[in-house]
């Protein structure tokens, strides 16, 4: 049976179970969530409207509204009057995870967080291709250029660390200085507007994405980048320092990916994830 004219893809779906019987709401409910797990549809998107809903699955409108409403009660879609309906989670494991996490303290969301990506690091070295590399390369690449963005107003965050200061600075400097000089780098360099909260999540989301794709496991990928989300959604402006520091960490982790040493794995994991 064809869910939509000409898509093999939805018969494949809808063919693989025979056995199990489902009415066809359940089969729009179905191919619709499955492609919002396969990314057509993401957190923030919204969805067709219902007329062409119907044309998209050759289906009658009491269906599209029954499969629309199952995905409303399972927490996946929310219809907003006057607006449309919009994705507000891409799975129900990712709508469990929500509850799961609204209820943890920041350490323990942080403690799962260093667990998947020391996993995704070593999964990551062993499986990663050349595009892998590429994808990692560029997503890394466009964090250090939000740190460079706002170079006449803060100078010290040219580097590609971002906390090169600190090595030209300190060289011959005791411990207790160098720690003094990066508090008062933290609180007179970095406060300013250039920390845009939004984009620096949606840059770090982005890198955190294309970590768990090297690793070619579609279930922990999904697992580890709602964590590393919802950990950075706690990250605040008062914690620029724990940002810079992630990101000089992320660019170590990539070269050692890239270069498959082992030691400079171990290396890169002990260092972020903790």
């Amino acid at each position: 049976m064809y869910l939509l004219s000409g898509q093999n893809a939805h018969k494949e779906q809808v063919d693989a179970k025979p056995s199990v019987k489902k009415n066809l709401p359940e089969k729009v409910m179905e191919s619709l969530e499955n492609e919002i797990i396969a990314g057509k549809y993401v957190v923030g998107d919204k969805i067709p409207a219902e007329p062409e809903l119907v044309q998209y699955f050759q289906v009658s409108r009491n269906s599209v509204r029954e499969a629309v409403q199952s995905l409303i009660h399972a927490g996946i879609l929310e219809a907003r009057q006057g607006s449309g309906t919009y994705v507000i989670a891409t799975s129900r494991l990712q709508v469990e995870l929500a509850k799961l996490c609204n209820i943890s303290e920041q350490e323990e969301i942080e403690e799962l967080r260093n667990t998947l990506g020391k996993f995704l690091v070593k999964s990551a070295s062993k499986k990663r291709n050349s595009y892998d590399i590429t994808n990692l390369e560029d997503k890394i690449g466009k964090l250090k250029e939000y740190l460079k963005k706002d170079k006449k107003k803060n100078p010290d965050l040219a580097s590609s660390s971002g906390v090169n200061i600190l090595e030209e600075n300190t060289e011959k400097s005791s411990l207790k200085e160098k720690v003094s000089l990066k508090s008062d780098i933290t609180k007179n360099n970095l406060n300013s507007s250039f920390f845009n909260i939004s984009e620096l999540r949606a840059l770090d989301n982005a890198y955190s994405m294309a970590l768990a794709q090297s690793t070619n496991n579609r279930a922990i990928a999904a697992l580890f980048v709602y964590v590393q989300e919802q950990y950075c959604l706690r990250l605040t402006e008062d914690d620029k320092d724990i940002w810079i520091n992630h990101i000089k960490q992320y660019g170590q982790i990539v070269e050692a990916i890239k270069s498959k040493d082992a030691k400079a794995i171990k290396k890169s994991i002990d260092r972020l994830y903790r």
